[in-house]
């Protein structure tokens, strides 16, 4: 098995609900079958729900999602949107009470590397999981 034969992606509509949670399923599917066994679950989920979170509440269009792995086996979840950008932050707000401006802190504590990048198509942020594809 190589990295470019476990390669999958998802899109939908920020406004579909129904359609993100099951993006959301069978990406956690992939994860497991693909993953070794000790890989962390639910980080992955978690790193999932506050990027595509984002996109939902500041950029509404459609949502792409992709998993890859690196050369190191590691599992890379990006989303791309197509709103204007962000100019990001990986810290926490000081007001600790804020509903808001946790999530690239959170996905930053989990993850082992996150990017944001920009271009003409939209925002594309990703993430490298606490996950290792099997042998």
């Amino acid at each position: 098995m190589t990295p470019e034969m476990s390669a999958a992606d998802w899109t939908f509509a920020a406004s579909n609900a129904d359609r993100a949670l099951e993006a959301r399923n069978c990406f956690l599917d992939y994860v497991r079958a693909w993953a070794v066994e000790t890989s962390d679950l639910d980080a992955a989920r978690m790193v999932y729900a506050e990027l595509v979170g984002n996109v939902v509440r500041h950029a509404p269009g459609p949502i792409w999602v992709g998993l890859d792995w690196t050369r190191e086996r590691q599992a890379r979840l990006c989303v791309r949107d197509s709103g204007r950008g962000f100019a990001p932050t990986f810290a926490l707000p000081d007001d600790e009470f804020s509903e808001s401006g946790r999530g690239l802190a959170i996905v930053a504590a989990i993850a082992d590397t996150v990017t944001v990048k920009r271009d003409e198509a939209g925002t594309i942020v990703c993430a490298t999981l606490p996950v290792r594809l099997a042998a």
